[in-house]
């Protein structure tokens, strides 16, 4: 391993920054040495407790400005993500967690997506800077980032962000709806999306494995590599009357046997 993906927390506001730390001295902890934190990522993680560099939480443009703000004390790094064992791959990893918080509503320090992304400003001409802040402040003005442009804007971002409909837009937006039908094609997507070994396509390629009751999304250049450390392609969906998960397909017995069954769970009439 090479290095790893981590995120930083500033206690002050409860704002993180993803980033990637390239960091050939890590090691696998021993349980001699960790035996709560190894316990810890042996059950919750796909990759061993690691040692990281206590002196790196990250070198963002946004994250160096709020540290001169708040003070160093107030940050700290308060998980590790990932692990990889190349450049490319400790990239692809930082991109993917950069986006997978950002869609969980996590505010964020990064300016980039991740990958080799980082400060994009900096180094353009002049002419260029000036035209990228004057989009960025007409967006601002409109309430419109670049995480939320193509997304429904997250919380006070949205304009029925602590509000609700009252009663007659209710009724107002049941007739508008009142009596439209799907068409074929339509309905067809949706038999297909109900199917109990159906596996939702994504625009982005990527593609999920499976490891016992653990999912990942990954690239399809990273295939190999997880097949050969015991990840496979195929599952299978069970539950167990009150709860309901995906499985690798080469565990499902296991479950059976402790009496969980196929498919997923009714629907309540």
């Amino acid at each position: 391993m090479i290095g790893y993906v981590y995120l930083t927390c500033c206690s002050a506001n409860n704002k993180y920054y993803v980033g990637k730390h390239y960091y050939p001295k890590m090691r696998v902890l021993t349980e001699e040495e960790y035996p709560s934190l190894v316990r810890h990522f042996r059950e919750y993680r796909d990759f061993p407790a690691v040692s990281i560099d206590p002196n790196y939480i990250g070198s963002g443009k946004l994250l160096r400005r709020a540290i001169k703000k708040y003070g160093r004390h107030n940050f700290y790094v308060m998980d590790v993500l990932d692990v990889a064992d190349t450049i490319e791959e400790l990239n692809y990893k930082e991109e993917h967690w950069i986006c997978e918080y950002r869609r969980m509503g996590y505010k964020l320090y990064n300016i980039a997506n991740g990958g080799d992304g980082g400060d994009l400003i900096t180094n353009l001409p002049e002419k260029q800077k000036q035209e990228l802040r004057q989009k960025h402040r007409q967006n601002a003005l409109q309430g419109v980032t670049i995480i939320c442009k193509y997304a429904s804007k997250p919380g006070e971002l949205n304009g029925m962000f602590g509000k609700k409909h009252s009663e007659v837009s209710k009724q107002k937006n049941r007739l508008a709806h009142l009596g439209r039908k799907a068409s074929e094609q339509t309905k067809q997507k949706m038999r297909m999306s109900h199917k109990l070994d159906n596996i939702p396509p994504n625009v982005r390629g990527l593609i999920f494995v499976y490891r016992d009751d653990i999912n990942k999304l990954i690239n399809p250049e990273q295939l190999d590599y997880y097949l050969n450390n015991g990840w496979i392609k195929e599952s299978k969906c069970i539950n167990n009357g009150t709860q309901f998960k995906r499985v690798a397909k080469n565990c499902v017995d296991k479950y059976i046997s402790e009496g969980w069954v196929y498919g997923r769970l009714p629907k309540n009439k």
